[in-house]
């Protein structure tokens, strides 16, 4: 199988492939009270901040797309946002790899969880909080109306061009 291979993709689309959780996300899991309760802390000079747990969020526009933020931030001094929460080993290595001059890169993987994120709410900002005992940082990160557009886009030609072919010669 190549990188473009949409075998593996597929088989986690479906179900025959499950998924495992990793270590780091077992860890961010267990974590997450602690990181959310740092935030709350962190932000406690906004008026009236409210955290709040989510569960799963479905798109009004395009039913194949879901998403489940850590949480909904709300104060009365700032427009509604989400949160996501990652607990990283080391916040340094964190930096490293998936920010550039402060900001999340718009080639990791967590940038598009989170456009995705604002994409299905219809919220235009994330607060990235990443977190530790010993440090944590907060990005915010913008909603980019053009990349998940193109997101969609890429969506709709693997749902076309690959898994609905399979699901119509499988069932």
């Amino acid at each position: 199988m190549g990188p473009h291979d949409p075998r593996r993709l597929i088989a986690a689309v479906v179900g025959k492939k499950k998924g495992r959780a990793t270590f780091a996300m077992k860890r961010g899991l267990l974590c997450e009270p602690e990181a959310r309760k740092a935030f709350q802390d962190k932000n406690d000079s906004h008026v009236e901040l409210e955290v709040t747990e989510t569960g799963l969020f479905l798109s009004r526009h395009h039913a194949f797309l879901g998403a489940s933020p850590d949480g909904l931030v709300k104060c009365k001094c700032c427009a509604p946002r989400l949160l996501e929460i990652k607990v990283p080993l080391k916040i340094q290595d964190f930096a490293k790899r998936q920010l550039r001059a402060g900001e999340l890169k718009k080639s990791s993987g967590y940038y598009t969880q989170v456009q995705v994120q604002m994409g299905v709410t219809g919220l235009n900002t994330c607060v990235l909080f990443v977190y530790s005992k010993e440090e944590c940082r907060q990005i915010s990160v913008p909603f980019d109306q053009s990349f998940f557009t193109e997101f969609i886009e890429r969506c709709k030609f693997f749902t076309s061009s690959y898994l609905l072919p399979y699901i119509s010669s499988n069932w």
